[in-house]
């Protein structure tokens, strides 16, 4: 079973509605790509892994970057967090850090991600990344995330990655 497939069963088990999830991986040395479940075609030069993941989870579910309420991006090293940001398309390439500068990533800001603390906080559980993620953004959805509540997000994004950017998935969440 793939992530995606886990993706959408523990959010769908935790009470979320599951509105894409797509899971890219580039095949061989060549730089020729093929989608896993959810996905359709990627092609070889264009975007990464998970700039495409993302892109077709955003047409799949009927949304844009600007949508997303809140997100968890899989920042197993401070520079993949703002990777992550451009990918997704909340900044422009280069612009990640200004996100942080303006405070928008914070809990009251008008994109919050990791609010929990990320993967770091964590000490990064492989294995149980993509369910840590997953359960935080359900607790948001649910408006149970206590101390760490954002207002009243109607839709969630969960980022993940692998491979040194070979692999990637994102998974968008709603009510």
């Amino acid at each position: 079973m793939g992530i995606g497939t886990w993706n959408q069963g523990a959010a769908r088990i935790l009470g979320a509605t599951v509105l894409a999830t797509v899971s890219i991986f580039w095949a061989g040395c060549d730089g020729g790509k093929d989608s896993g479940e959810g996905g359709g075609k990627a092609k070889a030069g264009e975007d990464g892994a998970a700039q495409e993941a993302a892109k077709q989870a955003y047409k799949m579910a009927g949304v844009t970057a600007s949508d997303i309420d809140v997100a968890e991006v899989h920042d197993c090293f401070t520079i993949a967090e703002l990777m992550a940001y451009e990918d997704l398309g909340f900044a422009a390439p280069g612009q990640g850090k200004e996100l942080i500068k303006n405070k928008q990533t914070y809990k009251e800001g008008s994109i919050p991600v990791n609010v929990d603390g990320g993967l770091l906080s964590k000490g990064h559980p492989i294995g149980a990344t993509g369910g840590s993620q997953i359960r935080t953004i359900v607790l948001q959805l649910r408006d149970e995330a206590g101390d760490i509540q954002v207002d009243n997000p109607q839709i969630g994004l969960v980022h993940n990655i692998g491979g040194v950017g070979l692999y990637g998935n994102v998974t968008i969440l709603g009510r």
